[in-house]
């Protein structure tokens, strides 16, 4: 398997949607985090709220994956 750091984001999703592996959504924070804290702050216009906000997005990614992941393997 190739390192997570060669993986689309849509298998990085798949494979934390089917197998839960801790290294695909690690992968997938420390690609998206910055520019999705940075979206957030320059919308909210609140560095504090900007990281809550962006730590949300990626909790319900996270936590919906499973959906994404179904009948696409």
């Amino acid at each position: 398997m190739p390192s997570f750091s060669e993986l689309s984001d849509e298998a990085l999703i798949r494979t934390w949607a089917l197998v839960r592996d801790r290294g695909a959504l690690e992968a997938l924070l420390a690609r998206h985090w910055g520019r999705a804290c940075g979206l957030a702050h320059r919308v909210l216009r609140d560095p504090h709220a900007g990281e809550d906000a962006a730590l949300e997005a990626f909790v319900r990614l996270a936590a919906g994956a499973r959906r994404f992941g179904e009948g696409r393997a």
